[in-house]
């Protein structure tokens, strides 16, 4: 068999002149062969396919669609699957530098790759949370553990994970990550050179196919045994980006596998992970694969399918390009399409009765559609607002029965009336409540004067729904804090629970309406 001719023969001139300050003299732009022309098309298509979404996908950044995905994360990670992606398709219709190859593999392609892996832990991360706080706070277990002194509020265990992944890791690790591979990359591209490397634009991929079929054990032609060289070491950031970045991809995979991640929306963020994490597996490992000893052999007796297989891909770099692209599809194009439906469906049904605020106020208190609702909060990283609203509800259950028994057994009594002094026994709502009788029944389940005083057995639950639920971080309409410890009233946290429903109005009530319209149009 024979070896590569048209390679080696181009660089055997390009050699001819020396190995330092070399610089060929083709066109500017290769379109003579058909392949030239697709890739000249694949480049002018790649500016719009990528572009043109990203800005797009801008506008819907406060879409919940977009939120679930982290906006910052695809935002960053689109841009840079967009540079690694055009910067490997440039070599195909330009001569370029080495280095233009190099930088792509080393900071946009590192950057993507660094985006998409944040992307799916965040995912994994903040569903387990999410599961975690819906099986360890239900309202049961809130009344139970609240007399027995003993409640563990879940957010102590995994507070900062929403912060950390969608803040602190992209202002702070993410950039200090970049910061060091680009340093690490550039002082290896700068002592290379200043050794023995090839100074100049040239024809890439003639370059790359004839350095891929030289093993280890391969006989190098003389005026190419320094590149051969350079190039190999010069590669081995990439390679080692590489390889830790397929142990996070299959760790990723397997965690998908073997864990219930529950997704109900088709192409939703699941799969967007899951596919993603697959595509990534493969390409890197095939590419990885080309590199070996054995690949280098089969291509240099030119050995189908590899041989075949290495020139079509440019020795696997249209492989990164594929991924890029189909990165883009489902971290972009998908959540923008599905944000536009969903702005559509919106508007066609804007006047519709179930639409409006007050009528999901009734979806809350049928109990017919709270498993669903934990369900897509559970999805949608919100499962601390349905959890608001059903310990809420249950707060205010229990403070209901209790004023009415208050007013029941002191109702004779005008003179000593204050609920501040009639329960001094600590163990009267203890005694008067079972746990079988929190089973919510919401129709007799409000109080009229909010402004009514807390009784003094029912501040232990007031004070831990505020440790569990109340962000002394966040703006609230009330100084909550202040008047629960002031002037404690029943009505302490109305203005909040009014702020988490509107929230859940935003986020799951379009997912309830997408899934069970017709139920919902049938609550009486």
């Amino acid at each position: 068999m024979t070896s590569l001719s048209q390679p080696t023969s181009t660089l055997a001139s390009v050699n001819s002149t020396g190995i330092n300050n070399t610089v060929t003299s083709s066109p500017k732009i290769r379109l003579s062969k058909l392949e030239d022309k697709i890739y000249f098309g694949i480049n002018i298509f790649c500016n719009l396919y990528f572009i043109i979404p990203l800005i797009w996908i801008c506008f819907h950044r406060n879409s919940f669609i977009v939120k679930q995905r982290s906006f910052i994360l695809t935002l960053i990670g689109g841009i840079s699957s967009f540079l690694s992606a055009k910067t490997n398709l440039a070599s195909q219709n330009y001569n370029v530098s080495c280095a233009f190859t190099y930088y792509s593999r080393v900071v946009f392609m590192f950057i993507a790759q660094v985006c998409f892996v944040s992307r799916a832990f965040r995912l994994i991360l903040l569903y387990r949370l999410n599961d975690y706080k819906l099986n360890q706070l239900n309202h049961k277990e809130f009344i139970q553990k609240t007399q027995n002194g003993d409640i563990n509020e879940s957010n102590i265990y995994y507070k900062s994970f929403k912060k950390t992944s969608d803040k602190k890791f992209v202002y702070l690790i993410m950039p200090f990550l970049i910061i060091f591979d680009f340093i690490m990359g550039f002082f290896l591209k700068d002592t290379l050179i200043q050794k023995i490397f090839v100074i100049g634009n040239y024809n890439l991929n003639d370059r790359i196919l004839y350095h891929s079929q030289f093993s280890s054990s391969s006989k190098i032609p003389e005026h190419f045994k320094g590149i051969n060289e350079s190039m190999t070491n010069l590669f081995k950031v990439p390679r080692y980006t590489s390889y830790f970045f397929i142990i996070l991809y299959l760790i990723i995979v397997l965690i998908f596998i073997f864990t219930k991640i529950k997704d109900d929306q088709k192409f939703g963020i699941k799969f967007d992970c899951f596919s993603n994490a697959i595509i990534s597996l493969i390409t890197q490992l095939f590419h990885e694969f080309l590199c070996t000893n054995k690949a280098k052999d089969m291509i240099a007796k030119q050995i189908n399918p590899i041989y075949t297989i290495n020139n079509v891909t440019k020795n696997g770099i249209i492989f990164f390009v594929f991924v890029d692209f189909f990165i883009q599809l489902t971290s972009v194009i998908i959540p923008l399409i599905k944000c536009i439906q969903e702005k559509q469906i919106n508007e066609n049904h804007n006047n519709v009765h179930i639409n409006n605020l007050q009528y999901f106020y009734s979806i809350l208190q049928s109990p017919a559609f709270m498993d669903e609702l934990k369900s897509i909060a559970l999805q949608e990283f919100v499962a601390e607002d349905i959890l608001f609203w059903e310990n809420y509800c249950t707060l205010q259950k229990i403070t209901n029965r209790s004023i009415k028994r208050y007013e029941e057994r002191y109702n004779n009594n005008n003179n000593n009336r204050n609920p501040f002094n009639m329960y001094n026994n600590n163990n009267y709502i203890h005694n008067y409540y079972s746990i079988n009788d929190y089973n919510l029944n919401l129709e007799n389940n409000h109080i009229d004067n909010p402004y009514y005083p807390i009784l003094p057995d029912l501040l232990p639950y007031y004070n831990v729904f505020y440790h569990i639920f109340i962000d002394p971080n966040v703006h609230v309409p009330q100084n909550i804090y202040q008047v629960l410890h002031n002037n404690p009233v029943v009505g302490v946290f109305d203005g909040a629970k009014n702020e988490v429903v509107e929230s859940m109005y935003m986020s799951i009530f379009p997912r309830l309406l997408q899934n069970s319209r017709k139920q919902i149009q049938n609550l009486n």
